[in-house]
C-alpha cells in the first residue's frame, strides 16, 4: 500500500467581500484515494488547550497508511485566540465554542465558526474535537459522545469507545452552538475529548489523543489494526449528565480564594465540602458542597474567583463499568 502525502490548504473568510482579510485556518488533508468515510480532527478551538493542538499536529506529520476515505486535520481552528492563549478571540471576545454553525456576515468569530462549518465540518462523517480544561479549571482525561438513540448517538458513543480513554461521559444532547452541533444535525456521530488543564503541556494527554484518533480511524476501517493504533482495553468508566459548563455547573456565591478539597475524577457523596473560599484573613466566605453523589468532571484550578464563576461539575457515575468486547 502506498502512503498518500499530506496536502496544506489555507482557507480564509471574508472581510467586506475581501478574500483573505478575514479570519482562517490551515486545513491538513489525507486522502486515501478510496472511497470510505470523511473524518475531521479540531484543535485549538480554544486557544489555552495545547494539548489538542499539539495532538492534531502531530497527526499532520504521520505517514498514516489510510486504506480507505479522508481524514481532514486543523491543528489550530482559531488562530488568534492561540496566539493570545486565550479562551475567547481577542478581537470580539467571543467563544468560538459557543457560535457554530457561525454567521458569515457576523463578527470575527462568527465568521470563523461559519468557515469552519461550511469548509471542514459540512462533508464530515465524523467529527473529533480535542480539548482540555484550559487555565482556569481541572477536568479527567475522558471522552465526550452524544448518547440518545439516534443513528447519531449510536455512532457517536461507538466512536467514543473506539478512541479507547477509560473514561467516557454520556450526553442526551449536545448544546446549541458547539462544533459537534455542525454534523450531528446532519445525523453524523461527533465526540470530544478533554482532560487535565492549567495551561502547561501534559505530553501523557497529548499521547491519548493521537492514539484515540488512530483507534478511530482503526473502528471506521480507514486504519488496519495494527501497531500504530492498537485497540483499547481494559475496563471503562461510563458517568451521564449534561455537561454544558456554562449551565449544569455550581457556582461561587462570593468572591475570594478557592482551596478545593477534592480533584477532578473524584467520587465525590452528597454535601461532601469540594472546596472553600477565603478572605485574605483565612476566614472561610463560602463552603462549596456536592449537591448530590456524583464524579467530578470539572473543578476549579486557579485560586481566585468571582461571585457567578463556575466552581464545579458532577456527572453521574453509572453502575455499568467495561465495554462490549473489552
Amino acid at each position: 500500500m502506498v502512503t498518500a502525502r499530506w496536502t496544506v490548504r489555507r482557507l480564509a473568510a471574508t472581510d467586506d467581500g475581501l478574500p483573505g482579510r478575514g479570519p482562517g485556518v490551515d486545513c491538513h488533508e489525507l486522502d486515501s484515494g478510496a472511497p470510505g468515510p470523511r473524518v475531521v480532527v479540531l484543535g485549538g478551538v480554544h486557544g489555552d488547550e495545547p494539548e489538542g493542538t499539539l495532538a492534531a499536529g502531530q497527526l499532520c506529520r504521520r505517514e498514516l497508511p489510510l486504506r480507505a476515505g479522508r481524514l481532514r486535520v486543523v491543528p489550530v481552528a482559531n488562530e488568534e485566540a492561540f496566539g493570545a492563549a486565550s479562551r475567547t478571540t481577542p478581537a470580539d471576545g467571543v467563544n468560538l465554542a459557543r457560535v457554530f454553525p457561525g454567521d458569515p456576515a457576523g463578527s470575527p468569530t462568527l465568521r470563523l465558526a461559519a468557515l469552519l462549518s461550511t469548509r471542514v465540518l459540512a462533508d464530515a462523517d465524523l467529527l473529533i474535537d480535542l480539548h482540555t480544561a484550559g487555565r482556569h479549571y481541572d477536568m479527567p482525561l475522558f471522552v465526550g459522545c452524544l448518547a440518545d438513540d439516534s443513528a447519531a448517538g449510536v455512532a457517536s458513543r461507538a466512536a467514543a469507545e473506539a478512541f479507547g480513554l477509560d473514561s467516557v461521559w454520556l450526553h442526551p444532547t449536545y448544546s446549541a452552538g458547539r462544533s459537534l452541533s455542525v454534523p450531528v444535525a446532519r445525523g453524523r456521530p461527533a465526540i470530544y475529548a478533554e482532560g487535565p488543564g492549567g495551561g502547561s503541556v501534559d505530553l501523557e494527554t497529548v499521547g491519548s489523543y493521537v492514539r484515540g484518533v488512530l483507534g478511530a480511524l482503526t473502528w471506521l476501517r480507514m486504519l488496519a489494526a495494527g501497531p500504530a493504533a492498537p485497540p483499547a482495553t481494559g475496563p471503562v468508566r461510563y458517568v451521564a449528565g449534561g455537561g454544558d459548563l456554562d449551565r449544569d455547573v455550581l457556582t461561587f456565591t462570593t468572591g475570594g480564594l478557592f482551596a478545593a478539597a477534592v480533584a477532578a475524577g473524584d467520587a465525590v457523596r452528597t454535601d461532601q465540602v469540594l472546596g472553600t473560599v477565603h478572605d485574605v484573613y483565612g476566614a472561610v466566605r463560602q463552603e462549596l458542597r456536592a449537591p448530590h453523589d456524583g464524579r467530578v468532571m470539572f473543578l476549579r484550578r486557579s485560586a481566585h474567583v468571582r461571585p457567578g464563576d463556575a466552581a464545579a461539575s458532577l456527572a453521574e457515575e453509572l453502575e455499568t463499568v467495561g465495554a462490549p468486547g473489552r
